[in-house]
């Protein structure tokens, strides 16, 4: 069977934030719960906030531009100087109505999410809180995917090195992008995440998935949010679920990046090309 993975919340609305990370199927993610909006909401009762594919990466980049750029007042009110209040207030007014509709299930999703501290994952939920009837109880859920480090890492300087003809090497990248260890001693970027919403929601509304374990089964994040994580089921019900789910993912990965060796072509020609370029100026003089 394929049980759920993180607390249930029976008697009361759930708010389901996927936080990514980059380069862990996000975007195939985001693009069937957008598609599929309607059918998810007929058959299983899940609200899709997102309003496209990458709409959720301009609330999670501003509400962060408040946090890091700007004082917060005590009444959550932004000081003079914030970028797009009035649209942040606007996306959030979207979630809180979503939260106050029939729906049992509120998803959004954006990969941008990760780059929040605990404090800007604070300043977020007294935002919402703050648009909500007291009475309204709902519960929140994160699902976040795990990667293999090395993976994960390789997967993001294909990413970065994709559109240029100039690319970085693997170690220049890596070493650029060397981490500082946080509180708890964490270096790995997945493990540091994990820290940072386990500080923000509770161990127990955590929804961790593995990316690699749905590559080798063949599956779509989308079984895992909305068999696993919106429908708590397991057995002959989640293997229904399932079918159902897959149906309905086209096939192919969106965002694709080159494969490594790609790369390393692009850096050879590119270093082939200075070498005889110089060879010529050498003989020219």
């Amino acid at each position: 069977t394929e049980a759920a993975t993180c607390a249930s919340c029976p008697h009361a609305s759930q708010l389901v934030l996927h936080v990514g990370p980059h380069k862990t199927g996000t975007t195939s993610l985001q693009q069937f719960m957008f598609s599929e909006r309607a059918w998810l909401a007929k058959t299983y009762g899940i609200y899709v906030a997102n309003h496209g594919g990458k709409s959720g990466a301009y609330l999670a980049a501003t509400i962060q531009h408040d946090v890091q750029q700007h004082a917060v007042s005590p009444d959550l009110r932004v000081q003079r100087g914030a970028v797009s209040a009035a649209e942040r207030d606007s996306q959030m007014q979207d979630l809180s109505e979503a939260l106050r509709s029939n729906a049992s299930l509120v998803f959004f999703s954006s990969e941008s999410l990760d780059k929040w501290d605990s404090g800007t994952w604070a300043y977020f939920f007294a935002l919402l809180s703050k648009s909500l009837p007291t009475e309204l109880n709902f519960c929140i859920r994160i699902v976040v995917a795990g990667r293999t480090p090395v993976d994960l890492y390789r997967s993001w300087w294909s990413e970065r090195n994709k559109k240029t003809t100039n690319p970085d090497s693997f170690l220049k990248f890596m070493t650029r992008s060397r981490e500082q260890a946080d509180l708890l001693g964490a270096r790995d970027f997945s493990l540091r995440l994990l820290d940072t919403l386990e500080q923000a929601v509770g161990r127990s509304s955590l929804c961790p998935y593995s990316y690699e374990y749905l590559n080798e089964r063949a599956l779509s994040p989308a079984v895992f949010v909305v068999c696993n994580v919106s429908q708590k089921l397991d057995g002959r019900e989640w293997a229904a679920c399932k079918e159902g789910v897959q149906k309905r993912v086209s096939g192919g990965k969106a965002n694709s990046s080159p494969p490594p060796s790609a790369i390393d072509v692009v850096r050879l020609a590119r270093n082939m090309f200075l070498a005889r370029a110089g060879r010529r100026r050498k003989c020219a003089m």
